[in-house]
């Protein structure tokens, strides 16, 4: 085992610098080497520190968290780094608000000096070897007063590999200045990839880009013994204190951090519960009457108690006021994701999808009747009222609401709201009202490359550079290259919303000009289960929808999703411009499956949103006679059939769980479920567990209800007013 020392600078696939390894490969590495701690500091950004945390709770290696950065001095010279590095939990929150800090000067992301010094108490702030400006003042002939003055700034000195003799001798001179002025002196690696011969990979990324390759080799992580020979000019002792004991003294004055936040951090409004409850009863009492019908009753009271018990309260209220916000303008909301899966949802306003069992109700008197005589409350026949002769309105979809909560409210409740583009930053100022500017930002995304695009890069610099590499060569390059950043991104409506005594620099630095709104600077599926994140989405159909409404002067709530007649298009394959229906391969499931009822609409939806539902599986089973009504085409569809046939409720949506996550597909599960799966499935037929376990993931339900519902409501306009529905196509298009 060599010396222990601290590594205090290298890059990760994340770096804005072109780096090719993997947080997983440093800590191994490190782990090999006899290093004893790690400085992760990308350039320009902090975007891997969620799972450099992760793999720190299993490793013997103590992560440090930094970055490197450009910034502007007071002098305005541009395009110099230093160094941050975190000296503790409070310093992980003061590096992100220098983070947060970054604009962009149309060459580079720099830092305001003025920002990091109201932020640096829990800070060390590093030279940036040969691409700080300590290095650059001395090797450019600097006066000694404004070397000092430079050098004032530093915690610590850093010193790179020397590329060359001058960059030994400047090495050299900062090495006596920081002896000079009592300041440690660092010999860092400023390592970008694990051997020397990886340097090719970086080549390639940048040509891709339009660079000329570099062929920096020097650039790799070395051992002990590697970097006391790369810096025996120092002389012995000296490279021994710069190599080994100036870097454990740095990393000693630093305390284990952790970016991860424990627990989920709500927004909470006063008596949201109260506020929800009495929302949800009161407009079930507008449907259905007071008392109750027992089912109704139920089903609230048992949506209340896991919203109460999860404190999911808030959450609820808060998509009530969007989705109000917007329906108060008159403007049309629609809901995604597995949003309508919840009755109170519903009776909030914010969902349009009802889903309790079929059943009868009457406008006039309340009076109600569930009935199985149809699989989907839209298909039941109409029959008038027995008490009051109204004609009966029918609904419901049948979904179990643990699809959206978990069986036990286990699920974080994930809101996706469709509203009109036109209407998105309307909302989005409704929401800066509603909880302050500064507590709302877009979720971040951060693009990293897939193998399909390395593959692609490294095609394209063989053709340029005349290179040629052999068949393992390759594999090795494409596997470093896949998952290197390659931007940042926004998700297109994912709006993040923090606690009103927090700020977001407790979970994540900001992205600035993000437009409308500033972005998190990490990706948002790192914060997905610390921080709430609700989804603003403007799905073309929304567009459509209000503009057939406008021209035809027919409001969407009032067009008749019973009407047989509409079903005609669905029948023949005339559906173009009808949503999800309008594509060769919809137009063959069609013929194919010849839907007759919504029913059988939301079940072709499903076959078209699964992965191994319909090719190869579902397919197969229509030719050989099974009705697609009995096919399970959702998620929610499984826990149904198997509650049908007497399967316990939590048993049930268990085994729904494992069948649209893929799990038997992918042979990530006993033996000993397998066979119980197989076993209670047996009531449904022989063919329905060899169905289940070709699925890789099943849609939710309740957003092909949602589709579904869309696509009537379209071919109702189409049916009766077909030129203004051509125009409104083309418009939109």
């Amino acid at each position: 085992m060599e010396n222990k020392r601290a590594e205090l600078h290298l890059h990760t696939k994340l770096s804005d610098d072109i780096s090719v390894i993997s947080v997983k490969e440093i800590f191994e590495k490190a782990e090999n080497l006899g290093i004893e701690a790690v400085a992760f500091t990308n350039l320009s950004n902090v975007q891997d520190f969620y799972e450099i945390a992760r793999y720190a709770k299993k490793s013997n290696v103590k992560a440090i968290y930094g970055a490197e950065l450009f910034y502007k001095n007071e002098n305005g010279i541009c395009g110099q780094k230093l160094t941050l590095l975190a000296k503790n939990q409070v310093g992980i929150k003061e590096l992100y608000k220098v983070i947060s800090s970054i604009e962009n000067d149309g060459i580079c992301d720099l830092i305001d000096l003025s920002v990091l010094k109201r932020n640096r108490k829990n800070l060390l702030v590093g030279s940036c070897g040969y691409d700080g400006e300590l290095f650059y003042e001395i090797a450019t002939g600097g006066n000694i007063k404004k070397i000092e003055k430079i050098a004032a700034l530093y915690d610590y000195f850093e010193i790179f590999p020397a590329r060359n003799e001058l960059e030994k001798e400047i090495n050299k001179k900062i090495f006596d200045l920081g002896t000079e002025l009592g300041v440690p002196v660092v010999a860092v690696n400023n390592a970008h990839y694990l051997l020397p011969e990886d340097y090719i990979c970086r080549d390639i990324v940048r040509a891709s880009y339009g660079f000329d390759p570099q062929r920096e080799n020097h650039l790799y992580l070395r051992s002990t013994c590697q970097m006391l020979d790369e810096f025996d000019y120092l002389g012995k002792n000296d490279a021994q204190d710069a190599v080994i004991n100036a870097p454990r003294l740095i990393s000693d004055l630093i305390c284990p951090a952790s970016p991860l936040k424990e627990g989920f951090y709500m927004v909470a409004f006063p008596n949201a519960y109260g506020q929800i409850k009495n929302l949800a009863f009161n407009r079930a009492y507008e449907i259905y009457g007071n008392p109750l019908p027992e089912a109704v009753q139920m089903r609230i009271n048992d949506e209340l108690a896991l919203i109460d018990k999860n404190d999911f309260a808030s959450f609820y209220l808060i998509a009530h006021k969007l989705v109000k916000y917007v329906t108060d303008r008159e403007r049309y909301v629609g809901v995604r994701g597995a949003t309508g899966s919840s009755f109170v949802t519903f009776l909030l306003g914010i969902s349009n999808v009802n889903p309790l069992p079929p059943h009868y109700y009457c406008p006039e008197c309340h009076y109600f009747e569930a009935s199985d005589s149809a699989q989907d409350g839209f298909d039941l026949s109409k029959k008038e009222c027995p008490r009051c002769k109204a004609v009966l309105k029918t609904d419901g979809h049948n979904i179990p609401y643990e699809t959206f909560m978990g069986f036990d409210g286990s699920r974080m409740p994930d809101f996706d709201i469709n509203i009109s583009s036109d209407m998105k930053l309307s909302v989005i100022e409704y929401m800066q009202e509603l909880f302050d500017k500064s507590k709302i930002a877009m979720a971040g995304t951060v693009c990293t490359l897939v193998e399909y695009i390395a593959q692609k890069m490294l095609d394209k610099y063989e053709i340029e550079q005349g290179a040629s590499f052999t068949t393992t060569q390759r594999d090795r390059i494409i596997s470093l290259l896949e998952g290197v950043k390659k931007n940042d991104g926004v998700h297109p409506g994912g709006i993040m919303i923090i606690p009103k005594k927090m700020d977001f620099e407790d979970f994540t630095p900001l992205k600035k000009n993000w437009a409308p709104i500033d972005a998190t600077h990490l990706d948002f599926h790192n914060l997905y289960d610390t921080i709430l994140k609700t989804d603003i989405l403007c799905p073309g159909f929304v567009d459509f929808l209000e503009l057939l409404q406008k021209t035809t002067g027919v409001k969407i709530a009032e067009t008749d999703v019973n009407d047989p007649k509409i079903f005609e298009y669905f029948k023949t394959t005339d559906t173009k411009a009808i949503p999800e229906f309008d594509t060769n391969f919809m137009r063959d499931l069609l013929i194919k499956t010849k839907p007759e009822t919504f029913s059988d609409l939301v079940k072709l939806i499903g076959l078209a949103h699964g992965t191994n539902v319909w090719c190869s599986n579902g397919e197969n089973l229509i030719k050989k006679g099974i009705p697609l009504s009995k096919l399970p085409t959702t998620r929610d569809d499984i826990v149904n059939d198997l509650i049908s046939i007497g399967v316990d409720r939590q048993k049930a949506f268990e085994m729904g769980e494992i069948v649209r996550k893929g799990i038997i597909a992918k042979n990530k599960i006993s033996q000993e479920i397998i066979t119980h799966f197989k076993e209670i499935s047996k009531p449904l037929g022989e063919w329905y567990f060899e169905f289940c376990s070709k699925v890789r993931y099943m849609f939710p339900k309740a957003h092909a209800v949602s589709y579904a519902t869309v696509a009537i409501y379209c071919a109702w306009y189409k049916k009766y007013y077909l030129d203004d529905f051509y125009k409104a196509d083309s418009l939109i298009e």
